[in-house]
């Protein structure tokens, strides 16, 4: 009986310490270039601001994104390549625990920071277009 409890109890262990990843998705209408179009926060621009020098680019291999900006400023992140976990419309950067919501309609990809609702003034949407 021992024997049988034993390996019953293996039997369990194995099984409840498998990977399960049914919750990420690996959403396809991410994947490409998209362009930087507009940021709605509360925060302050000036006239003059070219956004489309901000860019994300999405892998599906590998989960990595790929922010590009110009030398001076950053909108979403600072440049370089970031892996990603995408769960339920959500989407959180591995490097610094930031997390986004987001929606594709068309060819425009939404993006709204999931802010912390102790602080007032970090909401912040981002309004990518597909390149």
């Amino acid at each position: 009986m021992r024997i049988v409890t034993f390996v019953l109890g293996v039997f369990l262990f194995c099984t409840a310490c498998t990977d399960n990843d049914d919750d990420f998705v690996i959403d396809g209408n991410l994947s490409g270039e998209w362009v930087l179009t507009d940021v709605s926060c509360f925060c302050g621009f000036p006239e003059d601001v070219d956004f489309s020098v901000h860019t994300l680019s999405f892998s599906e291999e590998g989960n990595l994104v790929t922010v590009q900006n110009d030398s001076d400023t950053y909108y979403f992140q600072e440049s370089g390549t970031y892996q990603f976990t995408n769960t339920d419309n959500t989407i959180s950067l591995e490097d610094n625990d930031r997390s986004y919501t987001y929606q594709i309609e068309e060819d425009v990809l939404l993006l709204s920071y999931l802010d912390e609702p102790m602080i007032a003034d970090d909401e912040v949407t981002y309004k990518y277009a597909r390149k």
